[in-house]
């Protein structure tokens, strides 16, 4: 058990209050959420609403609704999820509760930053920085987890890992599993997404790739070891698209098509066109022409205009690089114009993430701790 949940497993047996012990009750309900304990977590849920479902404690009310929150992003990567966040974070302001106002703006920002609201994105984290102070660590190595992957993902790396090393920090200090599981995944996971964009432009980093592989491997390996179950199924994806990007393409196949049905995912980072398209472009450099035309035939005409930025221009590429050596499926021109008019909308993208973040997270201007502890950095 991590000491983050033995904590507030024993705050709950200290507490004599019965709204206290609601909170606390709720806070547990909603970390189980990001361990994947689903059932416990709703089961807690259903009785916290059954005992405070008058109304009689609106701060319990707003961690049941951040508790639901949570175990719909967790378990279904659900638009109900990020509503009833955004719900749980109105209310919260309403209380004028600092550290309520720091948690909910802080997952806030996470599921903004999940669906490329970026203007909102920041206004929640520079909500959430305002109402902590340095010894919330549990805000604090989420926000800066936010920024971290912000970060990485348009190519500000020295940044990024200062802030995951940041991050980690305050995880470790509250014995949060959940939190360093995830940052050792998102580490990872958006370097590799960076490096995977930058193929769409033909550059090749191979050195990187054999770094990253042991990271994933190392997030893998963190999850199984701490039982870690939520979202599991998106350190399998990058696995997969590691390959590829290491032009392991007898990997990479199973490994692509095995991801097709694993859940869950969100209809802004997952297509199984785009797993398609995937598929197909390995198949044509292993030279199985037949088995690529059968595998795209349907992905080349779907509608991918829900993704991400990178995963859309990915897309594009996987389409041009297809029609070049197998130009009877399709308009290589368009496909060709379709892949420029990607590469600018990324580039775009990035510029526009990089304009709403500004300097947060780049100076000193932002909650630091003021010694990183050299656990910090093992």
């Amino acid at each position: 058990m991590s000491k983050f949940l033995e904590n507030l497993e024993l705050e709950i047996a200290r507490a004599s209050d019965e709204s206290v012990r609601g909170e606390l009750t709720a806070r547990k309900a909603g970390y189980l959420a990001r361990l994947g304990k689903f059932d416990q977590c709703q089961a807690m849920i259903d009785q916290l609403r059954h005992q405070f479902g008058a109304g009689q404690s609106p701060r319990v009310s707003i961690w049941i609704m951040l508790a639901e929150g949570l175990l719909h992003t967790f378990r279904s990567m659900s638009d109900e999820g990020a509503d009833r966040i955004m719900r749980a974070t109105v209310l919260a302001g309403a209380t004028r509760d600092r550290g309520l106002i720091a948690t909910t703006s802080a997952w806030r920002a996470f599921t903004q930053s999940e669906r490329s609201e970026f203007k909102g994105m920041v206004r929640s984290l520079d909500a959430a920085f305002a109402n902590s102070n340095s010894n919330d660590h549990e805000v604090l190595a989420r926000l800066y987890m936010i920024l971290a992957n912000a970060r990485m993902s348009i190519g500000d790396h020295a940044t990024a890992y200062d802030l995951y090393m940041y991050s980690r920090h305050h995880a470790l200090e509250c014995g949060d599993q959940a939190t360093i599981d995830a940052l050792m995944y998102n580490k990872a996971a958006f370097a590799l997404a960076w490096l995977r964009a930058r193929m769409c432009f033909g550059e090749s980093s191979p050195e990187p790739l054999r770094q990253l592989r042991l990271e994933l491997a190392s997030a893998k390996t963190y999850q199984q070891l701490v039982g870690v179950a939520a979202l599991s199924n998106f350190v399998h994806l990058w696995e997969a698209r590691l390959y590829l990007l290491s032009e392991d393409f007898n990997a990479a196949v199973p490994a692509l098509q095995s991801i097709r049905s694993a859940t869950p995912f969100a209809r802004y980072n997952f297509h199984e066109a785009l797993v398609d398209l995937e598929v197909g472009y390995c198949l044509l450099r292993q030279g199985r022409l037949d088995l690529a035309e059968q595998q795209v035939a349907t992905a080349l005409t779907a509608d991918l205009s829900g993704l991400h930025d990178d995963d859309k221009l990915v897309a594009a590429w996987a389409k041009q690089r297809l029609l070049e050596s197998m130009p009877g499926l399709g308009d290589l021109q368009a496909a060709s114009r379709d892949l420029d008019l990607a590469r600018s909308e990324f580039d775009a993208g990035c510029d526009g993430l990089r304009l709403a973040l500004g300097d947060l997270g780049a100076h000193d201007h932002i909650v630091r701790p003021a010694v990183i502890h050299p656990k910090a950095i093992t």
